[in-house]
């Protein structure tokens, strides 16, 4: 035990447990450890060994109840041996606690070491493992049915079982369910885990739904944690658009789209974003369902705004919120990012404040703001937040444009959105600069337009570096600024955005 501590592969958890810190390889055990373990198991009869190798493939911590479901024992038999010799007399397992589910009482122990679990679950063979992890995972499902919070456990026993159809089902609840809870690395791990148990499956074709839906949960997860303009979200999203094409899928394509737009959106990359819009828009067109148009309109109205061509994109803009306010079920385009109503309101301002028409800007504006906050949807504040903080730089009304950056930030801290926080930090910079932190506030927009890049990010990078040719001429570094103007000017032309050509005053 000493040994194995100084190793560092196990060590006391906060309630004095053994835990294992790493995977313990059973041939490099020291001798004396394993015949101590040996020793202790070797006391038991056959009967307790047996139960005892099936709590060892429910896991560290095992039930009663389903010990006695898989081994046909009377359960109260089976907490009799547990309670009175295995923990009492032999000292191998402990008590910990009693649940009850759906009436159903649920008696839970635990290994006194994790070292005897790992030990017993060793010296089953493969088949013997197979069979008894199909036991577990059947017991298992009767005892909690089709809750979504047992499903990850479910997933890991049939799979161990290779019974892996029904082992890629669950590791689909498990993700969407994690993915529920905000908990997205550990909802990207269920999906790639069954996507790749998809792999080994003789006929791929016949779980192409579940392919798919592995996929696209894949897709919606690693744009919460790689961030809009990673590469992988990009892959992730063009084997979903495979997935579709193939499948002739259309419930899932337009949640592809909107992945995909949003990668080329982030990525500075309009005309890509304006032409698949326009192929999302058309097929949403054929459909009975309103969301897929009206969010398709507003994406097309976002291309077209930062392309510059002001007057289309209004034209979309207020198409996908007339469908807003008439028809389209808003909830359901949750979905594809922030609520459309809120979103196409600040975008609208934007788009009217660029042709001059600002009283009618800022009304939009405020109703923007109205629906962001009935939404009550944190993503949907930070992006309506972020975009108003602009839109006032524009106007040059530093105080509301503080306001709205103060509100961004503290959203993206508590809620922990990376790339609105980025931006949300240029304009603070900027902010801080104008009210006299000249140096702080001109290394806080470098530091921040640093970070964009490293994020892949070139969505309005131009205007952002514009931010900064004016700190830089205002504090007399002419030559810092006009070489950043030149890259501004070159980075404008490349990405064709042209939204920005306005005089901030």
């Amino acid at each position: 035990m000493r040994d194995l501590h100084e190793q560092g592969a196990i060590q006391q958890d906060a309630a004095g447990y053994w835990c294992e810190m790493g995977v313990i390889d059973w041939q490099r055990l020291p001798a004396r450890v394993e015949g101590v373990i040996e020793k202790r198991i070797g006391r038991l009869d056959a009967d307790l060994q047996t139960l005892l190798a099936v709590a060892a493939i429910e896991g560290s911590t095992f039930t009663a109840e389903l010990l006695a479901h898989v081994q046909s024992i009377h359960e109260r038999l089976v907490i009799q041996r547990l309670s009175r010799e295995l923990d009492r007399q032999h000292r191998l397992i402990t008590v910990q606690a009693i649940e009850s589910l759906n009436g159903q009482r649920l008696s839970r122990y635990r290994f006194r070491h994790q070292l005897f679990q790992y030990y017993l679950y060793s010296r089953l063979d493969a088949v013997e493992r197979a069979y008894l992890h199909e036991a577990v995972g059947l017991a298992l499902a009767q005892f909690y049915g089709e809750q979504p919070a047992t499903a990850a456990a479910l997933a890991r026993h049939f799979e161990l079982a290779g019974l892996y159809v029904r082992a890629i089902g669950h590791l689909t609840i498990a993700g969407e369910y994690a993915a529920q809870l905000s908990a997205y690395t550990e909802a990207a791990a269920h999906f790639r885990r069954g996507l790749a148990l998809l792999q080994m499956l003789p006929d791929r074709a016949a779980q192409q739904p579940t392919e798919l839906r592995l996929q696209v949960g894949l897709c919606n997860a690693l744009l919460v944690t790689k961030g809009y303009a990673a590469p992988e979200v990009e892959t992730a999203y063009q084997q979903a658009y495979a997935l579709c094409q193939a499948a002739g899928e259309t419930d899932a394509l337009f949640s592809v789209y909107y992945g995909l737009w949003t990668f080329f959106h982030v990525r500075g990359q309009h005309a890509r974003g304006r032409a698949l819009s326009e192929q999302w828009l058309a097929q949403a067109g054929t459909q009975d369902d309103l969301v897929p148009l009206m969010t398709g309109h507003r994406a097309l109205g976002v291309s077209l705004l930062h392309l510059g061509q002001l007057a289309a994109a209004r034209h979309h803009l207020e198409q996908c919120l007339h469908l807003y306010h008439t028809n389209a079920d808003a909830t359901l385009a949750l979905r594809y990012g922030a609520d459309p109503g809120a979103a196409g309101e600040i975008l609208l301002a934007w788009t009217l404040w660029l042709l001059r028409e600002r009283a009618a800007a800022m009304q939009h504006y405020q109703e923007a703001l109205r629906l962001a906050h009935a939404a009550a949807h944190p993503f949907t504040m930070a992006f309506v937040a972020v975009h108003a903080g602009m839109l006032h730089l524009m106007a040059n009304d530093t105080a509301a444009a503080r306001a709205e950056t103060d509100y961004a930030l503290s959203v993206c801290h508590e809620h922990g959105y990376p790339f609105w926080q980025t931006v949300a930090l240029g304009l603070d910079g900027f902010l801080r600069f104008r009210a006299g932190a000249k140096e702080s506030g001109i290394a806080q927009m470098e530091q921040a337009l640093v970070t964009y890049a490293d994020r892949g990010a070139a969505l309005w990078r131009p205007w952002l570096l514009g931010l900064l040719v004016r700190a830089y001429t205002e504090h007399e570094r002419l030559e810092d600024a006009e070489a950043l103007r030149r890259q501004a000017d070159d980075l404008a032309a490349q990405n064709e955005e042209r939204w920005h050509i306005v005089d901030l005053g």
